[in-house]
């Protein structure tokens, strides 16, 4: 395996452990919106599930028919972070929000969770779904060789497990205890604008990233 398959594969890693940190902020930042974390959970659950369902059914029509594959991937990886960086003031805006849709639907509570649920949903959906894209995009750029693509994409999805895993244990046991939610939504934003910058500048080579070596 060549060194750029190895980092495009170790990015990839690291984006899901991004993931899985904004999985964790999201759902915490949603309980004390939603005041009980069942119903936090389900929204962001719900809202990663159909995100990623979008993004992968989208991002994997459009990417067969793009050249330059790896700049893709590194726009994706800014486009997630610049989105981690908004969802930080999109969680201060749906807190007020809370107050509004309490005045509105106070008199029907089934009606008030629903409309707490569908704007987390609508606020949830965007990032999701670029993350959502990541997989079939790396699928792409990793696999190069019908007969190989059982083997290939069986390493990425490893490497999408692995890095899920990174990111529960360094989100919730050591991110989240030391620096709070705000901090750790941060380092994993951060996490995905560097990923995509170093792809930009060093993966993508002077024909503009259209393949990877293997």
């Amino acid at each position: 395996m060549g060194n750029s398959k190895r980092a495009i594969l170790l990015a990839f890693c690291l984006s899901n452990a991004s993931a899985l940190m904004y999985q964790i902020v999201w759902g915490r930042e949603l309980g004390y919106i939603f005041g009980t974390s069942m119903y936090a959970i389900s929204t962001v659950l719900t809202s990663f599930m159909a995100g990623l369902a979008l993004g992968s059914y989208f991002f994997g029509k459009i990417i067969d028919g793009y050249n330059d594959k790896v700049r893709f991937f590194s726009y994706l990886e800014i486009a997630i972070g610049a989105y981690g960086i908004a969802m930080i003031a999109i969680f201060r805006i749906i807190h007020y929000l809370y107050l509004f849709l309490y005045d509105l639907f106070s008199w029907n509570q089934q009606i008030f969770v629903l409309s707490l649920f569908m704007l987390a949903f609508i606020s949830l959906i965007v990032p999701t779904t670029l993350m959502g894209g990541t997989f079939p995009v790396i699928s792409k750029i990793y696999n190069s060789e019908i007969k190989k693509i059982g083997k290939d994409i069986g390493i990425v999805y490893s490497a999408d497990t692995v890095g899920a895993s990174i990111g529960i244990i360094a989100g919730g046991f050591v991110l989240l205890p030391l620096w709070g939610l705000s901090k750790t939504a941060m380092i994993a934003a951060l996490m995905n604008i560097f990923l995509g910058i170093f792809i930009l500048n060093r993966l993508t080579g002077k024909e503009g990233g259209k393949y990877v070596k293997s």
